[in-house]
């Protein structure tokens, strides 16, 4: 449940101060009074799960803890016809703590703004996580406590719970109208800290927040803890300056009028730079949507070969309410009508196959240039009498050679995912691998890339283990935290070629310089050799560590062939005959990665879905 306060004040710009409220948290006023002096006064906090019939107790336990990859989120709502300019933002937690201290103990805060749900199609506009944003914080002369115990404040046991403010800097964040998410961290100078929910007394649900656990984790629905599971809200407040909002500068798509690019919407919330924007390779596919609940009315598509502008930069508004992104005006000497631009009234009504779906492979668009498309459509339930769709932009890149080189993975057990069918890598064929071409790879922290659904939350580095899943390379360890980590990079050395490098990375387990090791793991997919390159860097280590170099299909592949008794590489196989799926090697001490001469494992295609292994 939403409480929406504006409190305003007239300036001479014509202007407004405002403040928007996301709900309370103080459920039973001066119930603490005199607890803790010199404060006169305190206010209880508590949650409405004391009836049976709610299900249970309290759950007084919702929070973040001084990790900053546990989040919260909530969200609210910008008018139409307002704009808002953010000056702070307000939130609350509290740290268990004894004492009669009032005096706050967190000491950083940091916030995001997505426009749209996070982790359900919303898009951040507005990032401020990387750095602490706090500006002031300070006890709120609240408690949080169970229901049971509001009348029983001024125990000693039930004074650990102050309820702090952290207010935040707003950054003059601009926001037009929209639906946003305020996704927040805070840090205490203890381990854990926690946040009071929305709470009103005989209203158990009051709200729709998230919680987000970890890095890449799923934002979850926020519940009392009760067997139905009411879900929360979460308090904070947005000091704000409103004015109305301008015309549009970017026209969004509508059941009314729709035209994408592969899919691509423009942003919801109207922010400037909000045209629907596609980039792909040359040669990819195309999907075009053209769509409208105006069937039988006619409708146009213009087309332009240069960008999409905003109003004020070469965009018309046409009426108050909507905004042409392409140049129709006569300074376009792209522009060019689906349907010929016939007239009167569009002779070319919108047929009862709509959606139109149009197929085409990318073209080579010159440089600064792109497929920029809007629709027109007769609208007999608009105020215009028209409805016009998103600006869709089709931009097409020939890739390698330009952004190489990438930033791999820059975290301890971390990874970052590569689309071979996008711009940069371009690589339209994808990668073949045990058979199957493959259109994404992870490359991971720990000295291998995945080609399957890899739990990132097991780094085990077990041969046996890797041998079960879709994954090549030569088990290491990133440690961004220890004196003298290296990095990982991905390069293009040539066409069609991938090149993942571990520059200086440690032996598993190992911090110590002298075991770190650089060495590249090199994809051609063009021929689908695959290799692992500069192993006379790569130090033996002790069997018990179980470290592996090797490939691996999973648990569904076919394995390649086993390195014959000749073959001049001083490892050892540890798995016996090659395990379906896989063919793993293991260092062991005293065992080292012998001469120049075996420097290369070369993983060869066989033809029958597997792969021939040599060295080099």
């Amino acid at each position: 449940m939403k409480r929406f306060i504006v409190i305003a004040l007239l300036l001479a710009s014509s202007t407004l101060v405002a403040q928007y409220n996301n709900g309370p948290f103080v459920t039973n006023p001066g119930a603490a009074a005199g607890c803790i002096l010199p404060v006169p006064s305190g206010d209880g906090c508590a949650l409405d799960t004391t009836s049976a019939a709610l299900g249970g107790p309290a759950l007084t336990t919702f929070g973040y803890t001084a990790n900053a990859t546990i989040r919260l989120a909530d969200d609210f709502v910008v008018p139409a016809g307002q704009t808002w300019t953010l000056s702070d933002i307000t939130v609350y937690g509290y740290q268990t703590l004894t004492g009669n201290s009032t005096v706050s103990t967190f000491t950083a805060g940091n916030y995001r703004i997505w426009c749209g749900q996070p982790g359900a199609g919303g898009v951040i506009v507005a990032d401020f996580s990387a750095a602490n944003q706090m500006t002031s914080t300070a006890w709120t002369g609240a408690f949080r406590s169970t229901l049971l115990l509001m009348p029983a404040l001024c125990t000693a046991a039930n004074q650990t719970r102050k309820i702090m403010a952290i207010t935040m800097t707003g950054n003059a964040i601009v926001l037009s109208p929209g639906t946003y998410w305020l996704d927040f961290g805070a840090q205490g100078s203890t381990a854990s800290t926690f946040f009071p929910p929305i709470s009103i007394l005989g209203t158990p649900g009051t709200g729709n927040a998230l919680q987000q656990n970890g890095v890449a984790g799923a934002y979850l629905p926020i519940t009392n803890g009760s067997l139905n599971a009411f879900t929360q809200g979460v308090p904070f407040q947005i000091n704000y300056a409103v004015a109305g909002a301008p015309s549009p500068i970017w026209e969004t798509n509508s059941a009314e009028a729709s035209v994408d690019f592969n899919g691509a919407q423009a942003n919801p919330c109207n922010l400037a730079g909000g045209a629907a924007i596609s980039t792909t390779c040359v040669g990819n596919n195309v999907t075009a949507t053209i769509a409208s609940t105006h069937v039988g009315f006619g409708w146009e598509l213009a087309l332009s070969l240069l960008p999409a502008k905003a109003l004020g930069a070469g965009g018309l508004a046409v009426t108050a309410t909507q905004t042409l992104n392409v140049d129709v005006l006569g300074g376009d000497p792209t522009l060019t009508y689906l349907n010929g631009l016939t007239f009167p009234g569009f002779a070319f009504p919108l047929g009862a196959g709509s959606p139109v779906v149009l197929n085409f492979p990318a073209p080579a668009l010159p440089t600064g240039s792109a497929i920029t498309a809007q629709m027109i459509v007769l609208s007999p339930t608009n105020p215009d009498g028209f409805a016009l769709s998103a600006a869709a932009q089709l931009s097409t890149t020939t890739g390698p050679g330009i952004i190489f080189p990438l930033a791999g993975p820059a975290t301890d057990e971390s990874a970052v995912f590569l689309n071979l069918n996008a711009s940069p890598v371009c690589a339209s064929l994808g990668m073949p691998y045990f058979g199957t071409t493959r259109s994404n790879m992870a490359i991971v922290s720990n000295g291998f890339v995945s080609f399957d659904q890899f739990v990132f939350a097991d780094f085990s580095p077990t041969a046996l283990e890797n041998s079960w899943r879709q994954v090549v390379g030569a088990h290491h360890d990133l440690n961004p935290a220890a004196v003298g980590s290296g990095n990982i990079t991905i390069t293009n050395p040539g066409p069609g070629l991938i090149s993942v490098n571990y520059n200086g990375v440690f032996r598993f387990g190992s911090v110590v310089a002298t075991n770190a090791a650089t060495y590249s793991i090199l994809f051609d997919t063009v021929t689908g050799n695959i290799s692992i390159d500069s192993l006379g860097g790569v130090l033996p280590t002790p069997a018990a560590m179980a470290m592996w170099i090797g490939i691996s299909a999973g648990v569904t592949g076919s394995a390649p062939a086993p390195l014959g008794a000749s073959t001049p590489l001083a490892i050892n196989p540890t798995l016996g005959a090659a395990p379906v799926g896989g063919q793993f090697y293991q260092f062991t001490t005293g065992v080292p990665i012998a001469t120049p001469a075996c420097s290369t494992l070369l993983f060869t295609p066989d033809g029958l879905n597997g792969y021939l292994v040599s060295g080099s």
